[in-house]
């Protein structure tokens, strides 16, 4: 049986947000929600997770639902449950220019104004790398095998770094030349060590923060457990108004627009990158 619960993340309500909401609340399709007031994203959804297995002990999936959220219906979070995913995701984008959508497909496919169309039109529901968490549901199974032990309690988003993608042969010369120098008897166990602490200590320079809504996908992913994003649920972004992916589809085919009328004459271009060349509106 399906016991559905969804959790605000939220440290003010948007007043678009609350409209939305009251339509979840008075569905009867839930069976709880929590609120979680706080400014720190990884503190507010483990919370929310925490306060849900403590409120509503037996629920089989919990739908985040960030609190600038809006124009969502207790019908979206339900099309989310329905099609039985571990991780699934509206079709959210953000709300400034160039509203890129917050998902990294598999298999380098990128987003571009008619894949977007077309696959609104057909609703589908595409695999993908991560996804944001900003209208999402995950499966209880999902949350009970993430679930890491800390001395205040379970966690399950984290903000970590991204791996410095020449750590693994730096680490093996490095290792190299401690053991020759160890052997030539040119420095000390302790330098060894000394040297070793500081390498990583710095491993993290280069690298860039990864979002909790990257870093939980990423983990999940290793757990064997896959994301998606569902193309017929779309939900809007508040900012100076409510933004949702017919923004970001105009945006990108108006700036085609523009750049090919403002072409300098005397260039030219062929068909097809007329045609095809369209930026990609996912984040890289």
């Amino acid at each position: 049986m399906i016991k559905p619960v969804f959790a605000v993340c939220s440290l003010h309500y948007d007043p678009h947000c609350v409209w939305s909401l009251l339509d979840l609340v008075q569905s009867n399709y839930f069976v709880g929600h929590v609120q979680i007031n706080t400014t720190l994203l990884p503190n507010a959804r483990n919370l929310a997770i925490r306060k849900a297995l403590e409120n509503n002990p037996d629920f089989t999936h919990l739908v985040f639902i960030d609190d600038d959220m809006t124009d969502f219906t207790a019908e979206h979070a339900e099309a989310l449950i329905e099609a039985d995913k571990d991780i699934i995701s509206a079709l959210v984008t953000m709300r400034r220019p160039p509203y890129t959508i917050p998902t990294t497909l598999i298999n380098h496919e990128t987003f571009t104004p008619q894949s977007v169309i077309e696959h609104m039109k057909k609703e589908s529901i595409l695999e993908a790398h991560t996804v944001g968490m900003a209208f999402t549901c995950i499966k209880r199974h999902v949350i009970n095998r993430l679930a890491e032990s800390t001395p205040t309690g379970p966690i399950w988003f984290t903000m970590d770094r991204e791996p410095r993608q020449s750590l693994q042969a730096e680490i093996i010369d490095l290792a190299d030349d401690l053991r020759h120098k160890f052997l030539d008897n040119a420095i000390s166990f302790g330098e060894v060590l000394n040297d070793a602490i500081s390498f990583g200590m710095s491993a993290h320079i280069g690298t860039n923060i990864l979002g909790e809504d990257i870093c939980f996908c990423n983990r999940a992913t290793k757990f064997g457990f896959k994301s998606w994003v569902h193309c017929g649920v779309i939900v809007s972004h508040v900012g100076t108004k409510p933004y949702n992916v017919r923004d970001t589809i105009k945006f990108h085919l108006d700036d085609e627009v523009n750049r090919l009328y403002n072409q300098p004459k005397g260039d030219t271009i062929n068909e097809e990158d007329s045609i095809t060349k369209s930026r990609s509106i996912v984040p890289a």
